[in-house]
C-alpha cells in the first residue's frame, strides 16, 4: 500500500549548472550532489509547493517504487523536504 507522500525543493539550496545537469548545495550542511539536468526538471515540479509524489513525474520515466524510493533519498539528504501529516 502506498502512503502519501508530499515534498518540495528545499528552498535553502545553492544550485549551478555543472555539465549535463546541476550541482546542488544544501546550504545547512554544505554538501553538494550532482543531479542530472532531467532528473532535476521534474523535481522543478515541486519547487514552490508541496506536491504528492506521483505529481512528480507526469510521464512516468519511473515506476511509482522506484520513485518513491529516489525521493525519500532525496528528503534524507535534504534537497526536497516532506510535508508533515
Amino acid at each position: 500500500m502506498r502512503i502519501l507522500l508530499k515534498v518540495k525543493l528545499n528552498p535553502d539550496l545553492t544550485i549551478n549548472d555543472f555539465e549535463d545537469g546541476k550541482i546542488i548545495i544544501v546550504n545547512k550542511t554544505n554538501e553538494g550532489y550532482y543531479i542530472e539536468r532531467f532528473i532535476y526538471d521534474l523535481l522543478l515540479n515541486a519547487k514552490s509547493d508541496f506536491v504528492d509524489v506521483k505529481d512528480i513525474d507526469k510521464n512516468f520515466l519511473y515506476s511509482g517504487e522506484e520513485l518513491e524510493d529516489f525521493i525519500r533519498d532525496l528528503v534524507f539528504i535534504k534537497i526536497l523536504l516532506m510535508e508533515e501529516i
